[in-house]
């Protein structure tokens, strides 16, 4: 691995460059804003480093955008990432333009940067240093990049399932990863699923004096009402059959929890909170944040403005997430919210399904597990902490690895601070640099494995 070590530190401002290129495409999903330019510029780079390259797309979908490049084995492995990013708003709180790609303090400050941009272009970068250093490579390399990930990847199954030859593999690779406090490699084996409602009401067809208000009935207690009997203060969702098929932790995986480090004192503080929901600490807290679904009030809306002036509104809405754990059914949640607002005398409220996505697990004793925690503890010098489960909506386990029978594990190289999501997201370029390199022994760790 000398060699691979020398040609990437040769390279390394090639590689940024590359990074910056990618990251200047403000490739919005949610807005279908630039996702051919960026399917194009992901396809380029695929070329760059010798891939046999494919296109696959179902109606209405992005490009998916698919790589091979053949290697001595007949291993297989495959890296799941994503070229599109989430909307950059609100703008006033960026230091710099998000799609600039500005270089500041040692890091790529830009939309993308680490979600998921990094990781893609260094894995690109990760295959082309092999080839050119140490000739062919160990395995059999193939990428599969999205280009709806941000907005669920509503496509992805359905190109997948047409495909399965294409992509055939042994193991996969997600979208991602990260460093926890401590600097400590982390990888996530499961990821959470969501679903998402739009719930309505409506009152009055026309507007009225305010001397009507004690017998005209108003929408937006209706929703408050409704969400006020989805859920107590003890947070435990009311919804009758909500935690029927929730997984919950083995022996093994509580012992996983026990070993993870959170700053919980920094986190209250960064949030500006004075405790965390129920007052949790320590492995409950751990416990909670991985294991419990949720559901959540995002949303509620009522009359034409607020100004305080109005009269009371004739229609109102609101919005309901679902946060939900390995083995729950997002389409469930359907049937389930139906019945509970019918059974509390919402029958009349409408429900709208938005956007979903399942949740998903690698099994903690799969043995690709053993071969990216050898790859990690072999370059970092330290074995990373395994996240049985992630709190996160991740790589998609239930549309790409469930569909071809394979493992999928998130191993990533964004610090704590990547700020993903968020104003000034960004990637520190020593990681970005150092990532490269461990990609390659992933690789070799891998083909060995076999």
């Amino acid at each position: 691995m000398d060699r691979l070590d020398a040609h990437v530190d040769a390279h390394r401002a090639e590689y940024v460059a590359r990074l910056r290129a990618l990251c200047r495409i403000p490739s919005v999903s949610a807005r279908n804003q630039a996702i051919g330019e960026a399917a194009e510029a992901v396809q380029t780079l695929l070329h760059q480093i010798g891939a046999t390259v494919s296109v696959r797309q179902a109606d209405g979908g992005p490009p998916l955008v698919v790589g091979e490049v053949t290697g001595a084995s007949d291993r297989t492995l495959l890296f799941y990432n994503h070229y599109d990013v989430v909307p950059e708003a609100p703008l006033e709180d960026w230091t710099s333009p998000p799609f600039e790609a500005a270089i500041r303090d040692g890091c790529l400050v830009a939309r993308g940067a680490c979600d998921n941009k990094g990781d893609l272009v260094a894995r690109l970068c990760a295959v082309e240093a092999m080839r050119e250093a140490c000739g062919e490579l160990p395995a059999t390399v193939k990428f599969v990049l999205d280009g709806e990930e941000e907005i669920g990847s509503p496509h992805l199954q359905q190109v997948v399932e047409a495909n399965r030859d294409l992509l055939r593999a042994d193991a996969c690779v997600g979208e991602g990863g990260h460093q926890d406090e401590l600097g400590r490699p982390m990888i996530s084996l499961g990821c959470r699923g969501r679903m998402a409602f739009v719930m309505e009401s409506r009152g009055a067809a026309r507007s009225f004096h305010s001397s009507l208000t004690t017998i005209v009935p108003n929408p937006a207690w209706d929703i408050i009402w409704a969400f006020a009997s989805m859920k107590g203060p003890d947070e435990r969702v009311r919804i009758e059959g909500f935690y029927d098929k929730a997984h919950q932790p083995d022996a093994t995986e509580l012992d996983h929890i026990a070993r993870i480090h959170f700053d919980e004192a920094g986190t209250r503080a960064s949030l500006g909170i004075r405790g965390f929901t129920g007052d949790v600490t320590g492995v409950d807290l751990q416990r909670r944040l991985l294991y419990e679904p949720t559901l959540e009030a995002a949303e509620l809306l009522a009359g034409p403005t607020f100004d305080g002036l109005q009269g009371m509104p004739r229609r109102a809405v609101g919005t309901v997430r679902f946060g939900l754990v390995p083995y729950q059914d997002p389409l469930d949640m359907h049937d389930l919210l139906r019945r509970h607002l019918d059974r509390h005398g919402f029958g009349h409220v409408a429900l709208t399904p938005l956007t979903y996505r399942y949740p998903g697990k690698t099994p903690i004793h799969d043995p690709f597990v053993g071969v990216v925690t050898r790859a990690i503890a072999g370059f970092y010098g330290q074995e990373p902490m395994v996240l049985p489960q992630a709190p996160w909506i991740g790589a998609p386990i239930h549309e790409l690895s469930e569909p071809l029978g394979i493992p999928l594990i998130n191993a990533g190289l964004a610090s704590v601070e990547a700020m993903a999501h968020a104003p000034d997201e960004r990637i520190r370029l020593d990681d970005f640099h150092e990532g490269i390199k461990f990609v390659g022994r992933l690789i070799a760790e891998f083909a060995e494995a076999g």
